[in-house]
């Protein structure tokens, strides 16, 4: 019977950190990791697997992500890019503090620098854009307001009342075919014009006489009854005296994907036929800055420029407990705007009964 190999025996060691069996051949284990590994404590084998599990974890988190670029399902995962990308960050500085010298630590801080690179990387955009965005702000700026209300708003007297007093020269409203309906008397009371579009769920409000005015957009035959009714443009006279548009959109939710990405397509068709050089887009896209989609929606709604970054406004309420909520996570109302505005000067602020957080948002013409 052959005797069992250990690690002190120097018979079946060459010298190396290898071990050899007993008819020579390598079996390849490090002897320090084996004597690290009896001295752990239980606490720090609990650190360590926890560790490894991390780094591998958001790996996979990061690998599925970046599935976002080709498959809309996995691009929901990049909604929680800010969180994974510092996940990673601690996860590769636990398995180096934590793990000892080895392949597997290798591997480990590997992964997790794989997805924090993937994850700045879709971070990247936003933060370039916001160091480019600081300008100087003069003048009287045209004030607008956008704020998805809520369908099943329980306090609509009061969300209305909140829009009204922040004084805004057009207001861009979201989910207002539910009990938003009921508070138009407190709009109209400011403003004097308003949009009219059957079955749709927005709205634009505004102090100034509406020029012309298009509803929806144009979906293929076989897309489901409802979808591309959310969307509104007016034409009016702008702060300079000459004619501006203004518009806002309610794209669906990202899963599935299928009606977010043909209301996409269909905006910005719809976008690519109406004067852009003073236009302002508002609307609850359903969509985050760091998202693949979002990306090419940047791209495709050239020469608008997106005026939200890094601006959480969801969620702003638990709705089941009719609770406000005070850390919103996702940015998913956005403003753009045409390249005629200039400076701009963006405040969050709640709308009573609303689960989204509304932006105000001072535009300056450029000069």
């Amino acid at each position: 019977m052959t005797s069992p190999v250990t690690l002190d025996d120097p018979a079946h060691s060459d010298g190396s950190d290898r071990i050899l069996g007993p008819q020579g051949g390598s079996v390849w284990l490090e002897r320090r990791f084996f004597a690290t590994a009896r001295a752990m404590s239980p606490f720090r084998i609990i650190l360590a697997a926890t560790a490894i599990e991390g780094c591998f974890a958001i790996a996979v988190l990061a690998g599925v992500g970046l599935g976002g670029a080709w498959n809309g399902w996995l691009d929901v995962v990049n909604c929680g890019a800010p969180l994974f990308f510092c996940l990673a960050l601690a996860c590769a500085l636990a398995a180096r503090m934590i793990l000892d010298r080895g392949l597997m630590r290798t591997a480990c801080v590997i992964a997790a620098l794989f997805a924090a690179l993937f994850e700045g990387y879709l971070l990247a955009p936003d933060l370039d854009a916001m160091m480019k965005a600081a300008q100087p702000y003069r003048g009287a700026p045209y004030r607008i307001v956008t704020a998805n209300v809520l369908d099943e708003n329980v306090g609509p007297f009061h969300a209305a009342r909140d829009i009204v007093a922040r004084g805004a020269n057009a207001v861009f409203l979201q989910e207002t075919n539910g009990t938003a309906t009921r508070a138009r008397s407190v709009l109209a009371h400011d403003y004097a014009y308003s949009t009219s579009c059957p079955d749709s769920g927005v709205q634009i409000w505004v102090k100034t006489a509406i020029l012309a005015q298009g509803c929806g957009l144009s979906l293929p035959q076989d897309a489901r009854p409802g979808w591309g009714h959310d969307f509104i443009w007016i034409k009016v006279i702008g702060p300079d005296g000459a004619p501006m548009i203004l518009a806002t959109a309610h794209l669906g939710r990202p899963y599935p994907p299928a009606r977010q990405s043909l209301e996409r397509q269909a905006l910005i068709a719809a976008l690519a036929r109406l004067n852009r050089q003073a236009l302002i887009l508002t609307g609850d896209f359903n969509t985050v800055p760091w998202s693949f989609a979002m990306r090419r929606q940047d791209r495709y709604f050239k020469p608008l420029r997106r005026r939200t970054l890094f601006r959480p406004t969801w969620p702003a309420q638990i709705n089941m407990l009719l609770r406000p909520w005070n850390l919103p996570f996702l940015p998913i109302d956005h403003i753009y705007t045409g390249p005629q505005w200039g400076a701009a000067r963006l405040t969050r602020f709640r709308v009573a009964g609303s689960d989204h957080f509304a932006t105000q948002a001072d535009l300056m013409l450029a000069r």
